[in-house]
Order: C-alpha cells, then sequence, then structure tokens
C-alpha cells in the first residue's frame, strides 16, 4: 500500500533503521565481543515513504542527540526493539559509550554473557546479517512543506530536519534480504507497530487510511483479501534494449512474493499462497531479469512502455481503477532516477469497459433473462440518462438511480421484483471474474472486514 503526502508527520513512537549499522569488536581473551557502530547518520537525506508517516524528507541534524545522550542513563540496547517472541525485552547488553562524532549516532556495547545473546543474536551478527536502529521522539524540528524541487528531491516533497530527538533505546535489527542489497536508512515505524500490537493497530490504520481513501480501500480489498501497488524501492537503471517476454520467462511460476515486489509494480495479493505467487497474478514487469531468475535494474524503457499501457495503450489494464495513479508513481519514480521526464497520466476516459458502462451492459442483460426485450429493457433503463446520471455520486434527497429505473421498469412491463438485485448480482459475479471489485458506482459498499480480521475466531 503506498504511502501518501502528510501536512505534518508525527513526532513520537518512530523508528529508523539503517544498515549496515551493526558490527562486532572481539573481546581479549575468552569474554564476549563488543556490539559497535552508528545507529543514526547526519545530514543524509532519506526518503520516509512510510504507510503510518507517510511520504517525505528527512535529515538528522549534528546536534540532534547531544541532549539525549547526556540527560539519561537509562537508553537500553534491544533485539528487534524488544519485539522478538524468544528474547522479548531482555537487554543484551548496558551501552559503555554513547556520543555523537562526524558520521552520527555511535555506541558501543559489551555483550552479556547470556544464552540468548550467545545463541540468539550472536551468530547473525557475525555473519554481519543485521542493520541498527533506534526508537526516537522528535523534542525539536524544522519542517518545510514546500520545498521545491532538488537534486536530493526531485519530487519535491515535503522535508523535515531532525534538531532534537529523545532515544530510550536501540540496538540490532533484521533487515528483509531484498532489502539488504542497498545500504542506507529505512523507516520501520509500521513493521515495529505491528510487530508489538498486532492486529490491533493494523485495524487503526487501515480505518484511518480508508477513511482517507475510500475509493481506493474498496478497490484493494476483495473477498476480505489485498490486492495493492508494490511500494517503490531506489534501484540502479539501466537503458538497454528491453525485451519483456523475454525478461518475464526468466521468472519462474510460482514465484517467491519477494521477487514479485521486486520485478513488477503491481502484485494480486489475493493470490498469494505459503510465501509464493503465480506469475499471472503479477503485472508492469519492468525490472532485468537474467537467466537464473536474479531481479536486477530497472529498465527505461520497460517503466516508459508501462506508463503507456496505464494510459490504454496495448489493450490497456485491467488492475482496479484507484491503483493506476500508485502504479504509475512507482514507473515514473524510476524515470525520474534515470534522469528521464515522466510521460503523463492521462485521466481514464468512459469507455466501453468502465464501470458505469459494465453495470448497465449487465443490468440490461439481466432484464432479458427475465423476459424483456432488448428495446423494453433499454428503455426501461433509459441507458444514456443513466450515464449522465451516475457520473457523479446522487445529492442528499435525490432518488437513486437504481430506484429510478425500477420506476421505469414498472412503467413498460411488469418485471420481477429482483429484477435490478439481478443485474448487480451479475455484475458482481462478472467483476469477480475478471479480478475486479466494480459496484454501481452510485453505491457505497459496506465496510469490508479487513483481511488480518477474516480468518481469526
Amino acid at each position: 500500500m503506498s504511502p501518501t503526502k502528510v501536512e505534518h508527520p508525527r513526532r513520537d513512537g518512530l523508528y529508523r533503521a539503517v544498515f549496515p549499522g551493526a558490527e562486532l569488536r572481539a573481546a581479549q581473551g575468552d569474554g564476549m565481543p563488543t556490539l559497535v557502530g552508528h545507529f543514526a547518520v547526519f545530514n543524509k537525506p532519506t526518503e520516509i515513504a512510510s504507510f503510518m508517516e507517510g511520504n517525505f524528507i528527512e535529515r538528522i541534524a549534528p546536534g540532534a542527540f547531544r541532549k539525549t545522550f547526556q540527560e539519561s542513563k537509562s537508553i537500553r540496547c534491544l533485539f528487534q526493539h524488544g519485539c522478538d517472541p524468544d528474547i522479548g525485552d531482555k537487554p543484551l547488553g548496558a551501552p559503555s559509550v554513547l556520543r555523537e562524532d562526524e558520521t552520527g549516532a555511535y555506541y558501543e556495547v559489551p555483550l552479556l554473557d547470556a544464552g540468548y545473546v550467545r545463541e540468539d543474536v550472536l551468530p547473525g551478527l557475525e555473519a554481519g546479517v543485521y542493520g541498527a536502529s533506534f526508537c526516537f521522539e522528535v523534542i525539536k524540528e524544522q519542517f518545510d512543506d514546500e520545498p521545491g524541487v532538488s537534486a536530493d528531491n526531485p519530487r519535491g516533497l515535503p522535508e523535515r530536519t531532525l534538531l532534537e530527538v529523545r532515544v530510550p533505546e536501540f540496538g540490532p535489527v533484521t533487515f528483509p534480504a531484498y532489502e539488504e542489497a542497498t545500504a542506507g536508512v529505512r523507516s520501520i515505524t509500521t513493521r515495529i507497530a505491528i510487530e508489538s500490537r498486532g492486529a490491533d493497530v493494523m485495524d487503526e490504520m487501515f480505518g484511518t487510511w480508508a477513511t482517507r481513501n475510500p475509493e481506493r480501500a474498496r478497490s484493494l480489498v476483495v473477498d476480505g483479501e489485498y490486492r495493492e501497488v508494490v511500494a517503490y524501492k531506489k534501484t540502479p537503471t539501466s537503458e538497454g534494449s528491453w525485451d519483456g517476454p523475454a525478461n518475464r520467462k526468466n521468472l519462474p511460476s510460482p514465484l517467491p512474493v519477494e521477487t514479485a515486489r521486486e520485478a513488477f509494480a503491481w502484485i494480486d495479493e489475493t493470490r498469494v499462497e505459503d510465501g509464493n505467487i503465480p506469475k499471472d497474478a503479477c503485472k508492469f514487469l519492468h525490472h532485468l531479469v537474467a537467466d537464473d531468475g536474479t531481479v536486477g535494474d530497472a529498465d527505461v524503457q520497460a517503466c516508459s512502455t508501462g506508463i503507456g499501457v496505464l494510459n490504454g495503450e496495448m489493450q490497456g489494464t485491467t488492475i482496479p481503477d484507484a491503483d493506476r495513479q500508485g502504479v504509475y508513481d512507482h514507473l515514473s519514480h524510476h524515470l525520474i532516477d534515470a534522469g528521464k521526464e515522466p510521460p503523463e497520466l492521462k485521466a481514464r476516459s468512459a469507455d466501453p469497459d468502465s464501470a458505469e458502462a459494465r453495470w448497465v451492459e449487465d443490468a440490461i442483460t439481466a432484464l432479458i433473462d427475465a423476459g424483456f426485450t432488448r428495446e423494453s429493457a433499454t428503455e426501461a433503463l433509459d441507458v444514456e440518462a443513466l450515464r449522465k446520471e451516475t457520473s457523479e455520486p446522487p445529492t442528499e434527497g435525490t432518488p437513486e438511480p437504481a430506484d429510478e429505473a425500477g420506476d421505469r421498469l414498472a412503467e413498460v412491463d411488469e418485471a420481477p421484483a429482483d429484477a435490478l438485485l439481478g443485474a448487480e448480482n451479475a455484475h458482481s459475479g462478472r467483476s469477480r471474474a475478471i479480478g475486479t471489485n466494480d459496484l454501481p458506482p452510485w453505491r457505497e459498499d459496506e465496510p469490508r472486514t479487513p483481511p488480518w480480521r477474516s480468518q481469526e475466531g
């Protein structure tokens, strides 16, 4: 689910992770090693693209940690911010050094000689697979909601500079395999919130987001499951010759969902099973794929072609309308990375495959099945009038188009009472068959159970 711009980012319960950021210094003799590194880097512009926080550029100014390091004697070093199911909030050791240097926030933590450290944490530290992360609250900041476009901010996102923060704890965290390939900073606020509060925070997140994005929410939740745009991640780009079928052929089917998210801009989450997804449930391939299935650079031609498909070229796309902008943002971001001007995303014009036209056609078909001639069904529905009336939702106090159509039916012929209901059911079945979730455009759908609740109880 793609993040949204926010007027002002949240200030507490925040988490940032950097990779690499956790190293070991061997102890003299047989003692435990010392964990060392930087859990934050100064003056590094980082795009925060977080479901909970929004989308903006963030920098940490030198001096931001000075006060919290001086005043707090209880900053803890925890594994996975205390969310690991086996270790919990047991400390890894007491920090012996916490200070700012030219790079950022530097730490040293002599590790405890405890079984959970030696057996559960130390092997990963020795293998170098952990990053370093810190929890923080913003005390002082500078925020610019209209900074303009720059080399560090090519899309003109809002910018925040952290001037003073309070840090209660920090420590090593795991990074997904596909993120380890690129060193840098990540927001893991959403991930830690979900790991610590589970379904409750997901309900809260989904409710807030769905209120702001009702159309997209309805398109994402289908029979209690998600289908979604893949979040953009910065990768190298390539301007070589693009052969879509050849690159697609190099991917297995089914393929790991992590690999699908590396290669495609949209995947149907409803078809993920045991961590794998069929290849035909993935759309907008735009990364080069080696013969062994390794996903590589984002291809400039593939991104431009994908935007063309969004605009109706090459027979267009069947992804939900509400996802078009998210896929466009993903593909255009790669083009901007390559120094290219993305083509404009055109508004989708009314066409025979629009939601309105499909519903009207399904209604006519259902009425014919109920004994109407096509002429009488068309007259009853008054297709052209319905198209105009359904271009906008009805205003308060105005009869719904379905009610008006029912009145016309009664005038033309004696119709089964459930004729329009049958039309709607026919349309719903067709929508599921083609992988969409369209409803008659004037109808507000009842809220669906979030997918993480659908299997509980």
